[in-house]
């Protein structure tokens, strides 16, 4: 159905209503075929129209001045600064009869789509999101009808997602949705600007070596242009070259493009604090384990010993089973755990150093203990702990997972 005010060749009353910014479009009669050379005639003026929060009413009077009664009367909504445009559903004879009377209608007003969001997709592409307007008739079917500017290529969805590929490289684009339905349309919701453009991908690595001199962060080969950022913001260098580079301390590194056909995809900056030095006194670089004695440290699962001028890890000495406790309590994220008032172990206390972690190791099945005679269990926490031993608690920390051992042993020393 086309604007009302032209069906057919009827004629028909345009009243400006609203403050100005609507017109109610009272349409002639909608199912006749009489030409307008018969004479046929409808006049219809306007009676009264209220506009609520999502809803307009209106009421007009029809008069017959031909004896030809219209058996039907709709309307069209117009918005003329914001381009809405609803067509109502046919009219109610309110009052009166069909040669002189009064219909009423209402329709509700869709709000533009909100929220409206663009962002890059693939080369050369967009994504547009958006939010439903929160009213429609919920008799009808909404879809959206998105245009990309300045292209002016269009898609309709059904869906609150467009996606637009083959957009032109290195331009800036904008989208215009409008909620679009049988009874008209909404005006139009306005995304952010997006770059059509082909993806990268930039990561930086960093080589830790707990202090020792190989520390360094690594430039990929790219395209991307690399700069180097101090802690306070300040440019060290810029436009890195691909390779790598010698660190220390704290290391920003930020990546872009020069060319408005590419941007970086993913992360665009990339950050890093390197170990002034080696975190303990008696673990020089180059040692058997070196990393992993470093690693230890990091993630503040063994402390070591305060010594003048720093700490001990002391690589050399056995490991006793309390310490041992407190190691994979650290390891498994020191979680929230109240130690019990009664010891599960004959052999400590409360007060026992690192009672909580070998309380916590019992309260978790990782560690037994040994079993008395009289019923109760030992921890014997200053025993060192043995290798075959500790397997059997980092396969219970792992939460026991189902194993076949093999036939053969893969070690000689069974």
């Amino acid at each position: 159905m086309g604007p009302l005010e032209d069906l057919k060749g009827n004629r028909a009353e345009a009243v400006s209503v609203i403050s100005g910014r609507l017109d109610a479009r009272l349409p002639a009669v909608d199912d006749k075929e009489a030409p307008v050379t018969t004479g046929f005639d409808f006049s219809p003026k306007l009676v009264d129209v209220t506009q609520g929060a999502r809803s307009v009413q209106i009421a007009v009077r029809v008069t017959d001045t031909i004896g030809v009664p219209p058996s039907s009367v709709a309307w069209q909504l117009n918005h003329e600064t914001a381009g809405l445009s609803m067509v109502g559903d046919y009219m109610t004879l309110a009052s009166g009869n069909d040669r002189d009377g009064v219909y009423r209608g209402e329709i509700q007003v869709m709000d533009p789509p909100s929220n409206v969001k663009a962002e890059p997709f693939e080369t050369g592409g967009a994504r547009v999101t958006w939010t439903p307007p929160s009213v429609t008739d919920p008799r009808l079917s909404t879809r959206y009808m998105v245009t990309a500017h300045p292209s002016g290529a269009t898609q309709t969805v059904a869906s609150t997602t467009a996606t637009f590929t083959g957009l032109p490289l290195g331009e800036d684009f904008t989208f215009d949705v409008v909620a679009v339905n049988d009874a008209g349309s909404s005006a139009a919701g306005t995304s952010n600007a997006v770059r059509s453009s082909i993806p990268v991908k930039g990561s930086v690595t960093f080589g830790d070596r707990c202090g020792a001199s190989g520390d360094c962060y690594e430039i990929p080969q790219t395209g991307l242009m690399y700069d180097h950022w101090d802690a306070q913001g300040q440019l060290i260098s810029g436009q890195l070259t691909p390779g790598r580079y010698p660190a220390s301390g704290y290391v920003r590194i930020g990546a872009w493009s020069d060319d408005p056909s590419v941007r970086v995809d993913g992360p665009s900056e990339w950050t890093h604090t390197f170990d002034a030095s080696v975190p303990f006194a008696d673990v020089p670089e180059g040692m058997a384990f070196f990393q992993d004695m470093c690693w230890m440290a990091e993630k503040k699962i063994s402390t070591g010993w305060d010594v003048a001028g720093g700490k001990e890890y002391r690589p050399m000495q056995p490991v006793n089973r309390d310490a041992m406790a407190a190691f994979m309590y650290r390891l498994a994220g020191s979680p929230t755990f109240t130690p019990p008032k009664v010891s599960p172990f004959k052999d400590i206390t409360p007060t026992t150093a690192f009672y909580k972690e070998m309380a916590w190791l019992a309260s978790q099945g990782i560690s037994t203990g040994w079993s008395m005679p009289d019923g109760s269990k030992e921890y014997r926490p200053l025993q060192p702990v043995n290798r075959d031993a500790m397997a059997a608690f980092m396969h219970r920390m792992a939460k026991s997972p189902v194993f076949t051992p093999p036939k053969v042993s893969p070690f000689s020393s069974r």
